[in-house]
């Protein structure tokens, strides 16, 4: 029998830390900083989590320390967008600014506006891990399922197996996604965060005995039917707007794009 452990976090669905908004040293070299001398464009490492949707959602990832001021409701998600949208303005060759901008605009909830920019730095050479994965994102919120599937094809071999399965899923291709995820798993990933991913993956794919017989080894028995619940109102094919919002922990609004 497997012992279900005592985990102080709940189960949790995650994807990496796709709007640490982290800017390059070059970007604004003077720096901004809030009300409490938080400096956006900082350089020291450090860890920043985040847990969304009730216990379903969850992420964590080491970003850098001025990522740290994006979570703090001192510094409004606007500031951050306006200094992106100069930073671009003074550079507009450079990848790396536009895939900020993009998270910056996905953060804000501007979907339409994200799609473009992260569009942009990935023509213009930036194939990161993080913005393969957040333009699939804005992708699907907008929806895009046929684009950000071919996004994630482009980006996995740099996308994490357990981001790549669930995103995947998100798109429509939860069978597909499973199957990444399974893989990983019998290759010998025993992580929470895949066998979370791998649960909503069949969830989204219909096959609930597998997706609570997962959850059933990391929640307790009071639990499981709860999940089970918020998951299948989760998992109707009309919530795909609402799934990426939930997981991303932002508020989409009406978006003319750029």
């Amino acid at each position: 029998m497997i012992a279900r452990r005592n985990i102080a976090a709940q189960f949790t669905v995650s994807l990496a830390m796709v709007l640490a908004l982290a800017m390059p040293d070059p970007a604004l070299a003077a720096g901004h900083a809030s009300a409490k001398g938080c400096k956006f464009f900082g350089t020291k490492a450090g860890i920043v989590t985040a847990s969304v949707m009730a216990g379903a959602i969850g992420t964590l990832a080491a970003v850098s320390e001025r990522d740290k001021c994006l979570h703090d409701p001192a510094v409004p998600v606007s500031k951050t967008v306006d200094q992106a949208e100069r930073a671009v303005e003074s550079a507009p060759r450079d990848a790396t600014l536009r895939a900020t901008l993009g998270r910056a605009y996905l953060k804000e909830g501007r979907i339409v506006s994200a799609v473009t920019a992260l569009s942009d730095a990935a023509s213009l050479g930036d194939t990161s891990n993080r913005t393969m994965l957040s333009l699939a994102l804005a992708q699907i919120a907008n929806g895009q399922n046929r684009e950000a599937v071919q996004t994630l094809d482009q980006g996995r071999d740099v996308i994490p197996v357990a981001d790549l399965g669930l995103a995947l899923a998100l798109a429509g291709e939860s069978g597909r996604g499973a199957t990444v995820l399974g893989d990983a798993l019998r290759a010998g990933d025993k992580s929470d965060k895949l066998r979370a991913n791998l649960a909503y993956a069949y969830a989204l794919d219909g096959r609930w005995a597998e997706a609570r017989n997962l959850v059933s080894l990391d929640l307790p028995a009071n639990e499981v039917d709860q999940r089970m619940t918020d998951w299948a109102k989760a998992a109707t094919p009309e919530a795909s707007r609402e799934r990426v919002a939930t997981l991303l922990g932002v508020t989409f609004k009406s978006d003319g794009g750029l």
